[in-house]
């Protein structure tokens, strides 16, 4: 089955859309894009992520959602869903309809099949231009692997890959850890992946 060709709309008009539907929809430059179903490890990934973000999260200003939040990249004319956010202090929002988040400080994506060549590609481009973002991690579904991309005010943005069970995820930005065994717990990983 072949993907439909996207659609194209105003922000305006693809925001009015999007509140009314029953499904979601990313908007790039113009066109809308229906969003895909995730497989088991994708949602358990992002189900560990956000329950161990919760404790570790509390009282410190700071909270992680699940990828019904909307981001605005005004800079790129964008709307995306990550998997999942982190703000800090006051969500900020595009209007008052409060469901498009304007200050994340990290974002997440679990890599897919059909996601790998966006997350890594587009994303990681249209992210980076949020002036309040400090990290973006990349989350292997299949591997226990991270690419983590942290701003560095001098340098601009690096990378730093974290593998293996004992690896930590360091969180700079929230003062947060995990260890990606967190991370992956109750996850398929498939030994031949790479």
């Amino acid at each position: 089955m072949s993907n439909p060709q996207p659609t194209k709309m105003t922000e305006a008009e693809y925001l009015a859309f999007e509140r009314e539907s029953e499904i979601k929809h990313e908007y790039v430059r113009g066109y809308v894009y229906a969003m895909a179903g995730a497989k088991f490890n994708h949602v358990r990934i992002c189900a560990n992520f956000t329950g161990v973000s919760y404790a570790k999260l509390r009282g410190k200003g700071c909270r992680a959602l699940q990828s019904d939040m909307r981001v605005q990249i005004a800079t790129k004319g964008a709307y995306r869903y990550p998997d999942i956010v982190i703000y800090c202090g006051e969500p900020e929002f595009a209007d008052d309809q409060f469901d498009t988040l304007l200050n994340p400080i990290v974002l997440v994506e679990v890599l897919s099949d059909t996601s790998q060549k966006r997350d890594m590609g587009t994303k990681l481009q249209e992210y980076t231009q949020i002036d309040s973002l400090q990290e973006y991690l990349i989350v292997e579904q299949d591997k226990m692997r991270v690419y983590h991309y942290t701003r560095d005010k001098e340098k601009g943005w690096r990378i730093n890959f974290i593998e293996g069970e004992k690896a930590l995820l360091n969180l700079a930005s929230i003062d947060y850890q995990m260890t990606l065994e967190e991370l992956y717990e109750d996850v398929t990983l498939d030994d031949n992946a790479d």
